[in-house]
């Protein structure tokens, strides 16, 4: 997956902010998270492992936790917020994706954005 990344990504890179997956206690899920297996972040942070390792000629990695980025706003409004602060041509660029996907779309723009300061 990271070299697919890595090979997709046009030009240099001079910034990477990634998310760092993180299990939450139970106390902390929500029910749309509750059936959500633990272990598939184990696969996801060892993705990330191999992103920065293939980007480690950039000048600046930025590895955010969830609530580093967002804070406590819920997916739905930081997504909705994000999507506002797209200009015509970055919108455009958004896949046509079922809601089960495109919200992995939508936080990787808004960690971008963040970034960028835009957000």
């Amino acid at each position: 997956m990271a070299q697919a990344v890595h090979s997709w990504v046009p030009g240099s890179v001079s910034r990477l902010a990634i998310e760092l997956p993180q299990v939450y206690s139970r106390h902390h899920q929500t029910a749309a998270k509750a059936g959500t297996d633990p272990n598939d972040l184990i696969q996801l942070a060892a993705v990330v492992g191999a992103l920065c390792n293939a980007f480690e000629s950039v000048d600046t990695q930025i590895v955010y936790l969830p609530a580093e980025w967002k804070g406590q706003v819920p997916k739905d409004i930081m997504h909705r917020r994000a999507a506002e602060r797209l200009n015509a041509e970055e919108a455009a660029c958004l896949p046509s994706l079922a809601k089960s996907k495109i919200h992995n779309v939508l936080d990787a723009v808004s960690i971008g954005l963040v970034v960028l300061g835009r957000m």
